[in-house]
């Protein structure tokens, strides 16, 4: 078992945010939060990205049960990034920046590292189920905050 594996989700992420979602993201999001702006983008990526690397390096630096759990985690949060922007281009019928980036990175990489640690006999199935609550936690804050209904629409509440 190499942990050092858990990298590749965040060189995934930043293929995923710099290339496809940066330039794109705001505009698209104003559809669901017509005051979302470019701030709110930078600022909940940067949480998102440091909350990855600490959990990979918790996960690296400090082997264990939960820390491999815990780095996991971000696995299963691209996973659950990719679902939503997969998600809404469907229902909407309109690109959700991100999507193609999650599909061909985010999702193989995230299937990728999982492998790894279930065929190396590192996760078992209480793991796997800790890391992939933790890492929906971060997907329902995003939810929250944009949502998926577009603007002018009722959201239910």
């Amino acid at each position: 078992m190499n942990l050092n594996v858990l990298w590749l989700i965040i060189i995934a992420q930043l293929i995923h945010v710099g290339i496809e979602e940066n330039p794109r993201f705001v505009e698209w999001a104003k559809t669901f939060q017509p005051d979302f702006d470019r701030r709110q983008f930078l600022l909940g990526n940067a949480v998102i990205g440091a909350y990855m690397l600490i959990a990979v390096g918790l996960a690296v630096f400090l082997p264990g049960k939960w820390t491999l759990a815990l780095g996991l985690s971000t696995a299963s949060y691209i996973v659950f990034n990719f679902i939503y922007h997969a998600a809404t281009t469907l229902a909407y019928k309109k690109y959700s920046p991100g999507v193609i980036t999650g599909a061909f990175f985010n999702a193989p990489a995230a299937g990728f590292v999982y492998a790894h640690f279930y065929t190396s006999g590192a996760l078992g199935p209480v793991t796997a189920g800790i890391s992939l609550i933790l890492g929906f936690l971060p997907m329902i804050l995003i939810l929250k905050n944009i949502g998926l209904s577009p603007a002018g629409e009722k959201k239910e509440e």
